[in-house]
Parts: structure tokens; C-alpha cells; sequence
């Protein structure tokens, strides 16, 4: 059963890729349009020069590589809400010159207007086997690509990911700030009771022999050795 839907290169594509390869240049992929095939879902050929019934054309959104080993790129457009009023039934991706590089049929999309009260952002992306990756030139200027649900989504679980596994180092190296005085950290434990370290914490027990040994050293320093304390007692005649 042959596919239903599929996007192909076309001629001219395939021409101006095995040339890139050949010189070592690359295509930029630019636009993309989108077209409702005159009512039916037309079967892409790669003889075509243009869509079927264009309806609308605008720059790429974005142009990555999805499966590198396979030579597979992403293009994505993004179709604004004041644009539609028709059923998206085909695509096709123009270079920098204009010419019709790949095209492909889609699912029907019917694509409203914001007239008709349901005006939505609408993104179209079409996935294409390419001889090699190494040929096309993918876009990376900000000032053309908006970001998708998907591209937040995914730059958020990147980043969490990246705060976990950061954090989680962290955690179990011993490349920590001392505490000080004026700010906090971690604080080593002493057991010593004669240091004047302001760095070091002491630990329960240095604090139970500091205690003992002030206590001894308070009754040695009244009780000097050799003193001899006479106590006078009250008692009643007998």
C-alpha cells in the first residue's frame, strides 16, 4: 500500500544538492508555502516547480536535523491567525533563489480565520530524506525563529536536567565554602578545647572536657596545692 502522504525532492532540488556536495556549498532552505490542492490531496511528483494551488508562502520558522545517521531534516513554518480561510492539503520548500526545492502532501488541515472566531497560530512542519545533512544550511538566526510549546517544553527539561545533574555533583564532591563569620557554609568539627580557630565548630564532647576542665581550672586556681582551709563550725552546748 503505497503512502498516503509524503514529501519528495524535487528535480531541481536534487540537482542543487549533489552540486553543494560537489562543491563543498550549501542550500538554504528559506521558505515554505502551503495550498489546498484544489480540493484534493495531490500526489507530490518531482517534476513540480511550484504547489498544486499555493495559498500561502512565508519564511522558514526553523531547519534542523532530526536523525543525522539518516540524513533527515525538520523545516517549520508558522502560520499567523489572520492568515486562512482554507484547507491545507500540500507544502513545499523554496531556496534563497526560489526554487521549488521539495514538496509534500499533508493531512487536511483546515486552517480558520480570526474573523471566524477561531484565529490560532498554526505550525506546519514537513520532514525530508536528503543525501547528506553536511549540504544544507540550517537556520539559526533568532531574529526569524519563535519558539513552539515543544522548543520551551524541551528547553525546560534541558535545563532541569542540567540544574539536577550540576546539583547533584555538587553534592557529593567536597568543593564546598567554609563557613565564616559573615557568611554561611559548611563548618568542620574539632574536638579540641585550647584552639582559637574561628573557622572550626566544636563538637559535643570538646565542649563537655572545655566545661571540666574550666571547672577544675576555677577550683585548682582558689585551691592552690599546699593550701590548707580551716572551716569553723557552730555547734550548741551540750
Amino acid at each position: 500500500m503505497s503512502k498516503k502522504f509524503l514529501s519528495v525532492i524535487t528535480a531541481v532540488g536534487a540537482e542543487k544538492l549533489a552540486a553543494a556536495i560537489v562543491s563543498g556549498d550549501r542550500v538554504n532552505f528559506v521558505e515554505m508555502s502551503v495550498g489546498d490542492g484544489n480540493g484534493v490531496i495531490p500526489r507530490p511528483d518531482e517534476s513540480q516547480t511550484a504547489l498544486v494551488n499555493e495559498r500561502f508562502r512565508t519564511r522558514l520558522n526553523s531547519l534542523k536535523i532530526v536523525d543525522s545517521e539518516k540524513n533527515v531534516i525538520a523545516a517549520e513554518m508558522i502560520m499567523p491567525p489572520e492568515t486562512g480561510g482554507f484547507t491545507i492539503r500540500e507544502a513545499a520548500l523554496y531556496d534563497e533563489d526560489g526554487a521549488c526545492m521539495a514538496v509534500a502532501s499533508v493531512p487536511e488541515t483546515y486552517k480558520p480565520l480570526l474573523a471566524e472566531g477561531s484565529g490560532r497560530f498554526t505550525v506546519i512542519r514537513i520532514w525530508l530524506a536528503v543525501s547528506s545533512t553536511e549540504a544544507v544550511e540550517l537556520i539559526v538566526d533568532p531574529g526569524i525563529v519563535l519558539a513552539t510549546v515543544e522548543d520551551v517544553i524541551q528547553v525546560g527539561n534541558d535545563a532541569k536536567d542540567y540544574t539536577d545533574e550540576q546539583l547533584g555533583e555538587h553534592a557529593q564532591s567536597r568543593n564546598h565554602p567554609d563557613a565564616t563569620l559573615d557568611e554561611k557554609g559548611f563548618t568542620r568539627l574539632s574536638n579540641a578545647i585550647d584552639s582559637d580557630s574561628e573557622k572550626l565548630a566544636a563538637t559535643p564532647a570538646a565542649i563537655k572536657a572545655a566545661i571540666a576542665s574550666a571547672i577544675r581550672g576555677a577550683w585548682e586556681l582558689d585551691n592552690p596545692v599546699g593550701t590548707v582551709k580551716l572551716y569553723a563550725q557552730k555547734r550548741q552546748p551540750e
